[in-house]
């Protein structure tokens, strides 16, 4: 058949599959991540002492990553892995893992290509909770024989003498010859059954030269509070024969840092000489890091084990050794007082092995301040390593995120300021830094994340790169980047210190004493002798931040610490400066230091002038004070105050009739309708014939100038108010905020006293409510008020009449009626009683309502509660007064029934972000809504309607590692609405791989996004990152997921490429990211390099063919970059209405072949037929 084609044109549908893993250092990010094939949890990992191979235990197997590459070695298939143990000692270095189903620990070589596993190890460990290590004790007479000790620490776990291996009982123990054996005799340290404390976990053990330390988080079960200590056993070589070893001595006592108690993580680090546990502790969202020095850990030891040779032990509710009623531990008084005086390393070694100072139970608490802490962050894993003269932490969260700090030494603690934190999810397990302090190896639940130590590239100032101490600032080019980077790439030497100089002294100058400021310049960074001409800038910031300047002066090094500025640099300082400023001295982002600088002639306060310590003095008058260098003179019209002689206010008291009565927080309330005084102590008052002290009263809208204030002989001033003078104050507000000030000239003394002005009158609403005016002398005293006959006024006015009119209800909220809990009402009226209103005295539709005293206002509203009721309320609300008289509501009052029906969707992350849509009735009667999903808040987001509302799911406070699923509770009002709601929190996605990597530049191409709980999403979004080399990046816009049926996966179609610029034919690498509720680990900075990476290509171009006759059996179309981001598979051949595939693309060509039959689909009768 022949056919004649006109045109064609290849509609591409962009499914590309890329076999090939791009290198990570295409992209700017160089997070990576594993996970296992099976999404199997994982549960420990440890880096290898030479931090060539990471070991994961996880649910399915032990894994061993290599770290240079990333990716799986090798997998030892073993399930139920929970323990894994560094057998680093004097004679190996493995690693023993252990299974809850199996019956021995393998003993596993974690560089071995070959084997995998080299041992066994029994009895086995069966429990969660473990920690244990290996360590190397010294014997023989020679004192070169080795024995290697197992150390195991087991928790309280129910039932577990019933589960066999090695923590039927829980306590620390010890065995010799790595284990396989016990030594002979057993030693160990046992907590009794029914302990009043309980221990929960062992957070870490650490050997430390011969004492074998333990971290531990117990509960006490009376009150079920949360507590941490910290236990050492010495092991030593018995003096008596020199051949045992006799690890037989326990202690412990608490430990605690702050106000917190309950330690999470620890690890242990070498610095100097010394050892040091850096610890984290957590309770809620507060976290704080402690240094605790092995030094002072022992020593504190010591003050626990002196106890209890003094016979001091814990009470009987805090005491949890299991011992014999015999050897009760510390029941004795060691007689002798010789023995303290022995060295510390009697006690904690108990020398003489004496029974009843075997196992010490501490009261001291081993207490340090903390080195940082958080407000706002969980710590759940730490990771430290020397830099320098500082010890590093980096520090995981509950909600996935990173922090660092610099822990030690104390004087040097603080945290390091990170532009942007990455984010893995929830609840960071922990944390490794490599040896040679470049990658950080975090470990979460699903995955192990590798990245750099310091993202140096992301810090533009030379401070902020080497607070760290991981990167170093190049000069000449105004960058950071990793330390040894200046030298290796751009020839110049890096600095890890951004200064040039320090100021030595001192502190505080004025301009004109600047050549004064000894500056004390680094030698090495000071230029030859010949060229010690300097320039610098100045930077001068105002006292309140709200202004600065900055300018460049120079200046010639005389040595060391002297400096010699140009005359035109100072006359450029002393017109800058204005009053008093911080200055701050640097060149090219190197500083040299920062002092307070001062110009008398610009200071404009009177306490700022005469500051002890400045060069200047105060000229005062009654207008147009002013401040001089303290060498010149004032004006003889003027007082004269020198510095250190500033007058100012120190108390204030209020004088007035007896019936003055002061709220509970001493408020100060002034009546505009009488007189009062008010008495101001002060300092430095002083009598000046031609300067005189004025009181003044100041609003936000107005001053107040008092006519009478007087200095009396005591050096008090007397500050007068008349009634008269007050009536230009507002009278339209109830209660005005104002102040009271004292003025010398014009210059103000010390603080204000706060005052609040009111007028009688304007207290009560509407004027006419003689009861509440009546109950300010019962619960407002300072309010000096009573009741005229027509209105409020204020007290000291002469009484016509004192009786009110009959009450009225003006107002009942229209609410809710709650089946299950109260109901709150809300009656507004007029003279609604002066007193509280008794318990019997409101009814609604005959039921009694329950008076709410804190909430009422007497003679103005009354709230009550109303009982639990089934029906519709239509009927009066009745409130009796105390002389029994009654009112009640003109209208009946009706009191609906609300109910929650239904909600969309049922389900959301655990890091929230879920809108919810919930429907049912009356929903819109109250004036108060909450939505809470089990303890968790879900935030209103729109405005309720009577049968619909509307909120977002906050994250979960705590992580769990299951689904969970709370009731959906509606309160209106704080009652509880009708219905029977579920929502479950599920696991956020993860993200294992997303394919095919590439995309053309239009995009259209369907990614396959693999991972789990990806349908949990209801709109999960995609979008595409490109960052440009200037800074800055470029976000596509949004593309909708769909959920393909019978997968658990994801197809997004790419988005068009969001970058300006050309795409070469190399292509150009972007970041995936999604938009999936609030779930943080998903988005394009958090996903991991090889995960997240796009290549963009520029789009295919075709060239027109001519017609081609039905003889010819193939079709080849030409083009340009045909197959960049495509392969045969992704291209289709539509003739008329049906596809044909493609047997061939390369770059510029496209071959099918040419069917031989007219397409059955095809209705057309005519020829050519077109083809696309």
């Amino acid at each position: 058949m022949h056919l004649d084609v006109l045109m064609m044109s290849v509609l591409m549908r962009l499914v590309i599959w890329v076999c090939c893993v791009l290198p990570v250092k295409c992209l700017h990010s160089e997070l990576e991540s594993w996970s296992p094939d099976d999404y199997s949890p994982l549960h420990n990992m440890l880096l290898t002492s030479n931090g060539l191979r990471l070991i994961i235990t996880g649910q399915t197997g032990v894994y061993k990553v290599d770290v240079a590459n990333f990716q799986l070695f090798s997998k030892l298939n073993q399930s139920g892995i929970s323990n894994i143990i560094h057998n680093r000692t004097a004679t190996f270095d493995y690693v023993t893992v252990c299974s809850n189903q199996s019956d021995s620990c393998l003993i596993i070589d974690p560089l071995d290509n070959c084997k995998e596993y080299l041992s066994e190890l029994k009895p086995q460990i069966k429990i969660d909770g473990v920690k244990a290590f290996m360590a190397t004790n010294t014997r023989g007479a020679e004192r070169n024989q080795n024995e290697d000790f197992l150390f195991v620490g087991c928790p309280h776990v129910e039932s577990q003498e019933k589960l066999g291996g090695r923590c039927t009982e829980p306590g620390i123990s010890w065995y010799l010859n790595s284990g396989k054996d016990k030594s002979d005799p057993w030693y160990g340290f046992k907590s009794y059954k029914d302990t009043p404390v309980l221990t929960d976990k062992y957070i870490d053990a650490f050997s430390v030269d011969k004492y074998r330390v333990f971290f531990s988080l117990q509960r006490v079960v009376a009150t079920g509070t949360k507590r941490s200590r910290i236990a050492q056993v010495c092991q030593y070589i018995d003096q008596k024969d020199g051949n045992d070893s006799t690890p037989y001595t326990y202690a412990d006592m608490p430990i605690q840092c702050g106000q917190l108690k309950e330690i999470r993580a620890v690890k242990k680090v070498v610095f100097k000489t010394e050892t040091i546990f850096v610890a984290v502790f957590s309770e809620s969202s507060k976290s704080a890091v402690c240094a605790f020095t092995m030094k002072t850990i022992t020593e504190m030891f010591v003050e626990n084990i002196k106890d209890c040779y003094r016979g001091i032990r814990v009470p009987e509710n805090e005491d949890y050794a299991d011992f014999q009623s015999t050897d009760i531990p510390c029941s004795r008084k060691i007689a002798e007082n010789d023995t303290f005086e022995k060295p510390d390393d009697y006690f904690l070694c108990n020398k003489d092995s004496l029974p009843l100072y075997r196992q010490v139970i501490g009261k001291k608490t081993m207490y340090l301040q903390p080195v940082v802490d958080y407000d706002d962050a969980e710590l759940t894993a730490v990771a430290v390593s020397v830099l320098g003269p500082t010890v590093f932490a980096i520090l995981g969260t509950a909600k996935g995120e990173i922090l660092k700090a610099v822990v030690y030494p104390s004087d040097l603690a603080a945290k390091v300021k990170k532009p942007r934190r990455h984010n893995f999810g929830r609840d960071i397990h922990d944390i490794y830094i490599s040896p040679d302090d470049k990658h950080v190896f975090v470990l979460t639940r699903k995955q192990v994340f590798k990245l750099p130590v310091q993202s140096c590239s992301s810090y533009s100032t030379c401070n902020d790169c080497t607070h760290g101490g991981h990167c170093e600032w190049c000069p000449l080019i105004n960058s950071c980047g990793l330390k040894g980077v200046c030298i290796r790439k751009h020839g110049m030497i890096g600095y890890d210190k951004c200064i040039l100089g320090e100021i030595e002294s001192p502190a505080e100058v004025s301009t004109r004493e600047i050549q004064q400021v000894k500056i004390r310049f680094l030698e090495s960074l000071l230029p030859p002798r010949e060229f010690r001409r300097f320039t610098c800038s100045i930077t001068l910031l105002s006292d309140d931040g709200m202004s600065s300047t900055s300018t460049v002066i120079s200046f010639i090094i005389i040595n060391r610490r002297i400096w010699k500025l140009d005359d035109s640099s100072i006359q450029e300082i002393e017109k800058r400066t204005k009053g008093t400023m911080n200055a701050s001295l640097a060149r090219d982002n190197f500083s040299l230091g920062q002092f307070i600088i001062y110009n008398c002639q610009t200071i404009t306060r009177l306490s700022l002038c005469t500051k002890s310590n400045r060069t200047c003095k105060w000229c005062q008058n009654n207008s147009q004070s002013h401040c001089i260098d303290s060498e010149e003179s004032c004006n003889t019209s003027g007082a004269e105050v020198k510095a250190g002689e500033c007058p100012r206010v120190t108390n204030y008291t209020i004088i007035s009739d007896e019936s003055s009565v002061p709220t509970p927080n001493y408020t100060v309330y002034i009546s505009q309708d009488r007189d009062t005084e008010i008495i101001v102590a002060g300092i430095n008052l002083k009598e000046a014939v031609s300067v005189t002290y004025k009181c003044k009263i100041i609003t936000d809208t107005q001053t107040l100038w008092l006519k009478s204030t007087q200095l009396d002989e005591g050096g008090n001033i007397t500050c007068k108010i008349y009634k008269d003078e007050m009536f230009t104050i507002s009278r339209h507000v109830d209660r005005l905020e104002a102040a009271l000030q004292v003025v010398w000239g014009d210059s103000p003394l010390g603080d204000t006293l706060p005052i609040i002005i009111y007028a009688c009158e304007n207290l009560v609403q509407p004027s006419r409510n003689c009861e509440q005016c009546k109950s300010f002398a019962s619960y407002q005293p300072y309010l000096r008020c009573h009741w005229n006959g027509t209105r409020c006024i204020d007290s000291t006015t002469t009484l016509e009449t004192t009786e009110c009119r009959d009450p009225e209800i003006t107002k009942v909220y229209l609410l809710n009626i709650y089946p299950n809990d109260t109901t709150t009402v809300l009656t507004e009226g007029v003279n609604l009683d002066s007193v509280y209103i008794d318990t019997e005295g409101v009814t609604v539709a005959g039921e009694p309502c329950i008076p709410i005293a804190p909430l009422s206002e007497p003679g103005l509203q009354i709230w009550c509660d109303l009982s639990p009721r089934s029906s519709v309320i239509n009927d009066s609300v009745v409130i009796t007064l105390e002389n029994n008289s009654t009112v009640w509501t003109s209208d009946h009052v009706r009191l609906l029934i609300p109910k929650i029906t239904s909600m969309k969707p049922t389900s959301g992350p655990m890091s929230g972000g879920t809108s919810v849509s919930l429907y049912g009735q009356h929903l819109d009667t109250g004036r108060d809504v909450t939505v809470t999903i089990g303890d968790t808040a879900c935030i209103l987001t729109k405005k309720i309607a009577s049968d619909n509302l509307f909120c977002k799911t906050e994250g979960l406070n705590s992580y769990t590692t299951t689904d969970v699923t709370s009731e959906v509770v509606v309160k209106i009002d704080g009652a509880k609405v009708l219905g029977n709601l579920k929502f479950t929190y599920l696991e956020a996605p993860f993200i294992k791989e997303i394919h095919p990597k590439t995309s053309f530049a239009s995009g259209g191409s369907i990614l396959t996004v693999v991972g789990r709980h990806l349908h949990g999403i209801k709109m999960p979004k995609l979008y595409s990152t490109t960052e440009h080399r200037w800074g800055g990046n470029t976000v596509s816009e949004l593309q909708n997921c769909t959920k393909p049926n019978g997968t658990v996966d994801l197809h997004c179609p790419t988005p068009r490429y969001p970058g300006k610029t050309v795409i070469p034919e190399g292509g150009v690498f972007t970041r995936l990211g999604f938009e999936m509720d609030d779930v943080p680990s998903v988005s394009d900075y958090n996903l991991p390099s090889n995960v997240a990476y796009l290549q963009y290509f520029p789009d295919p171009k075709l060239k027109h063919i001519n017609d081609v006759k039905s003889s010819e059996r193939f079709i080849r179309i030409e083009g340009d970059d045909l197959d960049l981001a495509a392969d045969e598979s992704d291209i289709k051949v539509l003739i008329d209405c049906e596809a044909y595939d493609v047997f061939d693309v390369v770059k510029r060509t496209i071959a099918f072949e040419i069917p031989a039959d007219r397409p059955v689909c095809s209705k057309t009768t005519d020829l050519p037929l077109n083809i696309s």
